[in-house]
């Protein structure tokens, strides 16, 4: 629970009131496997979060946020091949579901050039309530491999899905690790 209550007069009047809260909770199962070349991970975490905003008597943004993530994946390694070494090939995927409700009474936004208005503590002229639910999906796969005995490289990509905006990104990944001295990498 992060709080923070200010009071604009010395007699606590709750027009001349601004709180500012944030309060989360985690719960998270995870399960491993190992048999020979193969290991693999998965995990289910729901979260519960609440953040308010308030100023005066009418002016609020209430927002509740719990979500469920569940993740998966596999990992595949070969001691050599083809000249290289280590080699792990990694892939898996996750679903994000938040089911936001939003309680907004504020007011007006100001827009760059314009004219400033007087400050007007009862606007809430921008105005919702109601709920919101999302689903992202995600999937990648990686390779790594030993070059030598001083480099390994990793390549990968990543495929993010966002349902309600009905948008993908993709993401290509890559790393490259040296190893400077025995006790140094880079």
């Amino acid at each position: 629970d992060d709080a923070m209550e200010l009071y604009a007069s010395k007699d606590e009047n709750p027009d001349k009131r601004f709180l500012n809260r944030t309060r989360f909770v985690r719960v998270t199962a995870a399960a491993r496997y190992h048999d020979g070349p193969w290991t693999a991970k998965l995990a289910a975490s729901g979260i519960a979060q609440q953040f308010t905003f308030e100023r005066g008597l009418y002016q609020h943004l209430d927002v509740t946020a719990p979500a469920l993530t569940l993740r998966g994946d596999a990992t595949r390694t070969i001691d050599r091949a083809a000249g290289l070494s280590q080699l792990a090939w990694r892939f898996g995927g996750e679903a994000v579901t938040t089911r936001y409700t939003l309680d907004i009474a504020m007011p007006a936004d100001r827009r760059e050039g314009e004219g400033g208005s007087p400050d007007d503590p009862m606007d809430t002229s921008n105005s919702y309530r109601g709920t919101i639910s999302t689903t992202n999906l995600a999937t990648w796969s990686s390779l790594g491999a030993n070059l030598d005995d001083r480099v390994r490289v990793t390549l990968g990509m990543r495929l993010d899905a966002f349902t309600r905006a009905h948008d993908l990104a993709l993401q290509p990944r890559a790393e490259v690790a040296v190893k400077l001295t025995s006790k140094l990498g880079a």
